[in-house]
């Protein structure tokens, strides 16, 4: 998965540097999320790689603005997600919810409102 992952972003990389559109500070404020993820996947063994990678070639792909308004709303969406979970017992304090669903849904309403379509 990880080198699928960064073979896609080289792939994107290399088009926008074709195209002349490669900014590297708004590569990198598109990518933050990502790296984060990563980051955090790396040290703490918690989130899973994947995450990141769909985050980094969500920031590639769309931009700085949704990737991080989806990221947020991914964040929220799956944080209410698993405080009623909680409240309704189905799960445990330790039990694991993978975040990319939730990030996808996080895109689907921000990329909705941004084209007015929600």
């Amino acid at each position: 998965m990880f080198w699928v992952g960064l073979t896609a972003a080289a792939g994107i990389l290399f088009a926008e540097m074709i195209a002349g559109r490669l900014v590297i500070l708004s590569l990198l404020a598109a990518i933050w999320p990502g790296i984060l993820f990563l980051g955090i996947a790396v040290i703490t063994k918690n989130v899973g790689c994947g995450d990141g990678i769909a985050l980094i070639l969500l920031g590639l792909m769309s931009g700085q603005r949704l990737c991080q308004a989806a990221f947020m709303a991914g964040l929220l969406i799956n944080s209410l997600f698993g405080i009623a979970v909680l409240i309704l017992k189905k799960a445990r304090k330790n039990t694991c919810i993978p975040f990319l669903p939730f990030l996808t849904m996080g895109w689907v309403i921000v990329e909705g409102f941004q084209f007015g379509r929600l």
